[in-house]
């Protein structure tokens, strides 16, 4: 009696080619300089900056957030990237606030102060936005270090404020806060759960 061969089971290959990576390291704070330890992520892809910006932030406050759970709930389209209230209510189920406000100069360095990065969707031309996050500061002259490195003309992290601004749209920036962490003027941050994770320590997964 003849029997069927056994057909191999077809399995989904899982893709190895990362969706978000870590940058380079931000380095160190020179003088005047005050900068959040936060260790930043960039995308692979061009509509996944949403995703990449809210990870940086999420992974300050919760160095063992789940990568795969918090990009379901971004749900970054293809077309027209990562909506900015999918972003916040990503953050928010993984136990991250974040405040809508128009910002200045003056904002920018008391939210820093406070160890809460700032999320801000810039327009880059062509009816193209781009989320980066903001984590430091410098006074004279007025300079901002952000984390968004993808765009051409934006790998740079010091970036001036008054050309920074003029890239501001209607989506108003997130201010995020939640966990504790040491602010970058050594004030601990102590709203929400606690971390595991040093502060200055990076977190464990280089790629995503």
């Amino acid at each position: 009696m003849s029997t069927k061969p056994k057909l191999k089971k077809r399995t989904k290959k899982k893709s190895i080619y990362p969706k978000v990576i870590r940058d380079i390291t931000l380095g160190d704070s020179m003088e005047g300089e005050i900068k959040l330890p936060i260790h930043g992520y960039c995308q692979t892809d061009w509509y996944r900056c949403g995703v990449s910006a809210g990870w940086s932030v999420l992974k300050y406050f919760r160095p063992h957030a789940d990568f795969r759970r918090f990009e379901k709930r971004c749900r970054p389209d293809p077309t027209t990237g990562t909506d900015k209230c999918h972003l916040q209510q990503a953050l928010r189920n993984q136990g991250v606030r974040t405040t809508t406000k128009h910002i200045t100069f003056k904002t920018i360095k008391q939210s820093i102060d406070d160890g809460k990065p700032i999320l801000m969707s810039i327009y880059t031309g062509n009816h193209t936005y781009h989320w980066i996050v903001i984590y430091g500061y410098k006074e004279k002259p007025k300079t901002v270090f952000i984390i968004g490195r993808t765009i051409p003309g934006f790998s740079k992290k010091a970036f001036p404020w008054k050309k920074l601004r003029k890239l501001d749209n209607d989506v108003l920036p997130l201010i995020a806060s939640g966990g504790v962490r040491r602010s970058a003027t050594g004030k601990s941050n102590a709203r929400g759960s606690s971390s595991r994770q040093g502060p200055g320590e990076p977190p464990s997964d280089p790629t995503i």
